[in-house]
């Protein structure tokens, strides 16, 4: 005791030498440390106590990345207000695989905050100590945690975190139908009314956004019915082609047993087959078509829950996860062009969907909407679509169209060497259209017409953007996309006239 009593000892005298050190401070003379953890690699100790582990990427190949022993420490430090990266550190604290670290978190920022008002840093009638972290510690937590010290935390929230008060208030505010007006509030509490009215308001849409898009539509269920029919009966054909070969076999050997006894051979036919009851792979295909049934069923009558893995945006219901350009995912929308001749656009248009293989109907009807209205005569002589699209049931409903749609790979029916060249069920009449030399030329005209509108969209405007919600942002794509064309549209002009 005496040895860990020293060593605690010896401890906590750099952490009341650092806290008396002078510290730098912002403007007005505030104090503000900041909050983070930290991962020291240590590859030398892969059976260290206590230990956990990093992914760390490789040099120049991330299929090389691998997981490294690391110790997590927590550290609190105050920078400085300037262009410089000086920091004087205040404490360190390491965290253990069984630690949470919004709680540690709590209790260091408490004794850092303890050792600076002891020191003289900090005295009454002084401005509060603002604690900076980012969106990975839990503010609404440490917030009352640290209701009764002299600090300010400025965290940013995560958009899955809502403040319990701000939305009961809300709550309350938004059913109270008998209040007097002698007791309306204030003028100065309308804006903060609005704004907790409007979080509720969207964390609703959040919660309701899940169960609406767990309800497949009619093209869906259909297309889920009509797979989940061809796996039962193939589950069913494959039983009875092996009911059958077990049964030819069991015959073959009865007369070849029949034969012997005749010709006064015995043993001479070898073991005799499992019975029919007791053959394993039997067994397996006999309880195949009850769970493809089951599946059928589920297709049939599909379920109105979500998942348990489904995640919803209270900054942005609507938006989904997507997946990245460079890899991972981000909550964005999934934008859907079509394109004439010089990126000229004729739609612009989200799709409620990470898959663009349901984006091909709305957008050929919005296309034709778009040229109705403008009062465009005549009708689009040819449509491309990249394999994304393929779908049995978009084909069926635009077979009166000239369409030409990707059903093997974009190499295939480009005229060159690929993996994948057999067409899906449903699909072999775009792929037999596309096998002709009219259709490889025409289809090649793909790429040159639409994906440079996308690289020309997001060099101009960016992969961000500035509202949210489903309307705002439907209206800002299309303020974008106006812009777009029409700038296209005025450089086609001014080069005509020259």
């Amino acid at each position: 005791m005496k040895r860990v009593g020293a060593r605690l000892g010896r401890l906590a005298r750099p952490r009341k030498v650092l806290a008396g050190l002078p510290l730098p401070r912002a403007a007005d003379g505030r104090i503000v440390p900041a909050v983070d953890v930290s991962n020291w690699l240590r590859p030398d100790a892969p059976t260290s106590d206590e230990r956990l582990f990093c992914h760390v990427y490789g040099r120049g190949d991330r299929s090389r990345g691998q997981f490294v022993p690391v110790r997590l420490y927590s550290f609190v430090a105050a920078p400085e207000s300037g262009r410089t990266s000086w920091v004087a550190v205040l404490d360190a604290v390491r965290l253990g695989p069984a630690d949470d670290a919004t709680a540690v978190t709590a209790v260091q920022l408490r004794d850092v905050a303890g050792r600076l008002i002891q020191a003289g840093h900090w005295e009454p009638g002084d401005p509060e100590i603002l604690i900076v972290m980012e969106s990975g510690y839990d503010v609404t937590y440490l917030s009352p945690a640290l209701a009764d010290l002299p600090v300010i935390l400025l965290g940013r929230l995560r958009s899955d975190r809502v403040m319990d008060d701000a939305r009961d208030h809300a709550r309350r505010v938004e059913t109270s139908d008998t209040a007097d007006a002698d007791d309306e509030p204030q003028r100065d509490d309308w804006p903060r009314l609005s704004r907790l009215c409007d979080l509720l308001a969207r964390a609703r849409t959040a919660r309701d956004r899940p169960y609406q898009r767990a309800l497949p539509s009619a093209n869906e269920t259909r297309i889920k019915i009509e797979a989940a029919e061809r796996i039962v009966a193939r589950a069913k054909r494959r039983l009875a082609a092996e009911i059958a070969a077990h049964q030819e076999k069991l015959r073959g050997h009865e007369a070849r047993a029949e034969a012997g006894r005749a010709a006064g051979r015995r043993g001479a036919t070898g073991r005799p087959p499992v019975p029919m009851e007791h053959k394993t792979v039997l067994a397996r295909q006999q309880a195949r078509p009850a769970k493809t049934l089951v599946h059928l069923e589920r297709a049939r009558s599909p379920e109105s829950g979500p998942s348990p893995t489904a995640v919803a945006s209270l900054s942005d219901p609507h938006s989904r996860l997507q997946l990245g350009k460079r890899g991972g995912y981000l909550r964005g929308y999934n934008l859907q062009t079509v394109c004439a001749r010089r990126q000229i656009l004729l739609a612009i248009d989200l799709h409620d969907n990470p898959s663009d293989r349901t984006a091909l109907v709305p957008m050929v009807r919005k296309t034709q909407e778009n040229q109705h209205a403008a009062g465009l005569p005549g009708g689009i002589l040819l449509w491309l679509a990249d394999s994304g699209y393929a779908s049995a049931a978009s084909f069926e409903e635009l077979a009166d169209l000239p369409l030409l749609a990707s059903v093997t790979s974009e190499a295939d029916q480009a005229g060159f060497p690929a993996k994948r060249q057999t067409a899906p069920a449903g699909q072999q009449a775009m792929a037999d259209r596309l096998a002709t030399p009219t259709g490889r030329a025409q289809y090649r005209q793909r790429s040159a017409l639409v994906e440079p509108g996308f690289a020309q969209l997001f060099q101009r405007f960016g992969r961000h953007l500035n509202y949210r919600s489903r309307r705002a942002v439907d209206t800002e794509i299309k303020l974008l996309g106006t812009v777009h064309s029409l700038s296209k549209l005025l450089a086609s002009t001014a080069k005509s006239r020259s």
